[in-house]
């Protein structure tokens, strides 16, 4: 019983951290996000740090990625906080070759990452106040 404890303590110790990626944001990446193949080889945390340091080709693919239904949710936050922290004009700049199918994905995903942060640092749920450009380009364009 002891060994078990030990072992059920270590477990839940160690999937508790979700910084897999050592981005110099903080930006917390599930360990099963990490691991994804996002674009020419580059795996989900390469693309991520490289969209946190301005490389729009990596924004811009990373903003198109799809994931499976059961990641939904922690890739909508990674993503909203790539767009908070890189600021929403500079980031809505990058997006480039958006057809419909790219632009409701990405509204989705930035939606449940706003509704999983519950409020903060933003200030609401809605899309339109907290990336207003960004809300414009996937609306009204």
């Amino acid at each position: 019983m002891k060994y078990f404890l030990l072992f059920l303590g270590f477990f839940i110790f160690n999937s508790c951290d979700t910084n897999f990626c050592n981005n110099s944001s903080n930006i917390n990446v599930p360990k099963i996000l990490s691991e994804i193949k996002i674009y020419k080889n580059k795996d989900y945390c390469t693309c991520l740090n490289e969209a946190l340091e301005g490389n729009g080709e990596s924004i811009n693919e990373f903003s198109k990625f799809i994931v499976a239904k059961d990641l939904a949710n922690q890739h909508g936050i990674v993503l909203t906080k790539l767009i908070e922290t890189i600021g929403d004009e500079s980031y809505t700049s990058y997006l480039i070759n958006f057809n419909d199918r790219n632009k409701l994905s990405l509204m989705t995903y930035v939606s449940m990452g706003l509704y999983e942060i519950k409020f903060s640092p933003f200030q609401s749920e809605k899309l339109e106040d907290n990336f207003p450009k960004l809300r414009r380009f996937l609306i009204d364009e």
